[in-house]
């Protein structure tokens, strides 16, 4: 079971986290864009790849969804199944069990080390479905490792931290749920939330110097392949003096301070994080309101998915491009203009997709049984031309109205555009090749 979503970091608020996240999503967004060379098409290739069975074809890995539900399915046919986990101690680092001294280790190494479960009576859990949330904290370093849950009470975390970012570090495990209970429909009455033990560990550098890690843009590739993100939160510039002022800001470095080029790219300060960057395998580009407009000028974005959609389209408009504008309806059609310069302008779609009726919730796909709202979705996707960028979501509508995998449709009712006021024969002919394919399938 892959673990390492956790809660938000510490040394942000969340104003300032989502402003690194909307600058992120603008980063997707670019890329997209600048990567559709044939815009009545790609969009559509692009949905039927993603969505395609063959690359939701399930990964030979204990992470995968398949044998995650295998698990749960057998929850419960063993006695040991049924016995909360009351301790957990690690093994497989230099001091085993829950010591309280300081753990030598060397940076740009890969450690790998166990955290096993226990009973109250001091047993040992025969079976997997604890979810330990794992935080590395240092100076300039915040992270979550990875956690993968082997199935038989143990759970191998994975820990690495770059050369450049040498000092004490504090690692905590956290036993957030027990016994599966984390995939309950109402789990926060399940939540442990009990921290199971605490180390400090010293990373030293292997080299006897410190060295430093430059990291490649993120491109395109990135996005759609299947290496999993293992990413980190780092800083190389800061004040140490800085706090938030009234509003919950950090506007404590200077507006022309850079990025150093090792875990991000571009106008650090626009961050407004004190110089926490997010960075994983690649480094992100930090896009000036200039350089975004620039791109985004005459694109259009369509958006269908839950009410989350909001906060993103918000932060999007407002932090990244230099707008004031206040989102409230989950269903919504903008055309914004640079206040900086009039002659360029965007359109953004959004059309919620928990029910029908923008004011009603938890039907998800079964929407799509609405001949009206089809219609909608049909007619504003093509409205104006097709978009430039995609971007879906479904949230916890589709939990509601199917909550066992299995019951999920397979083949949605198709979405055929007719009539050359709707669409172009290039476009009709792409559209069809979607929606002859399960792709709103989850």
């Amino acid at each position: 079971m892959d673990q390492t979503k956790g809660r938000s970091l510490p040394p942000m608020t969340r104003k300032n986290s989502v402003r690194l996240l909307a600058a992120m999503l603008l980063s997707l967004l670019l890329l997209v864009a600048l990567h559709s060379t044939a815009p009545e098409s790609f969009h559509f290739d692009l949905l039927r790849r993603l969505l395609s069975p063959k690359a939701r074809a399930p990964p030979a890995s204990s992470r995968d969804a398949q044998v995650i539900l295998q698990r749960v399915s057998e929850n419960g046919t063993r006695p040991c199944h049924n016995i909360s986990t009351e301790a957990a101690y690690f093994f497989g680092l230099p001091m085993e069990g829950n010591g309280e001294e300081m753990i030598t280790l060397s940076t740009e190494v890969s450690h790998k080390f166990w955290i096993v479960s226990y009973a109250a009576d001091g047993s040992r859990r025969c079976h997997g479905g604890d979810f330990y949330e794992i935080d590395l904290s240092g100076h300039q370093w915040k992270s979550r490792p990875s956690v993968t849950d082997l199935g038989d009470g143990s759970y191998l975390v994975e820990l690495r931290v770059d050369g450049e970012f040498t000092g004490i570090y504090t690692l905590r495990a956290i036993l957030l749920y027990s016994n599966f209970h984390g995939m309950d429909h109402s789990a926060t009455e399940w939540a442990v939330d009990k921290e199971v033990f605490r180390l400090q560990i010293h990373f030293t550098s292997s080299t006897g110097g410190s060295t430093r890690t430059t990291l490649p843009l993120c491109t395109s590739s990135d996005f759609t392949s299947k290496k999993p993100w293992l990413g980190k939160w780092t800083r190389t510039k800061f004040d140490e003096s800085c706090a938030l002022d009234e509003d919950g800001r950090y506007l404590c470095l200077r507006d022309d301070e850079q990025c150093d080029e090792s875990q991000c790219s571009g106008a650090l300060e626009r961050l407004e994080s004190n110089g926490w960057v997010y960075s994983a395998h690649c480094k992100f580009r930090i896009w000036s309101t200039t350089e975004a407009w620039k791109c985004l000028d005459g694109k259009k974005l369509f958006f269908w998915g839950d009410s989350n959609h909001r906060d993103t389209i918000r932060n999007l408009l407002n932090l990244v491009l230099g707008m004031n504008e206040i989102i409230e309806q989950r269903s919504i059609i903008i055309n914004v203009t640079n206040p900086a310069n009039p002659a360029q302008n965007l359109r953004v779609f959004q059309i919620y997709n928990g029910a029908p009726d923008p004011g009603k919730v938890f039907l998800g796909l079964r929407s799509l049984d609405e001949p009206a709202y089809l219609e909608l979705v049909k007619k504003e996707f093509f409205q104006g031309g097709v978009p430039d960028a995609v971007i879906l979501n479904s949230g916890l509508h589709d939990g509601h109205a199917w909550k066992i995998p299995g019951s999920l449709p397979q083949r949605p009712r198709p979405l055929h555009c007719s009539g050359s006021h709707c669409c172009g024969r290039a476009t009709k002919h792409a559209w069809s090749s979607v929606t002859r394919s399960p792709w709103l399938e989850v």
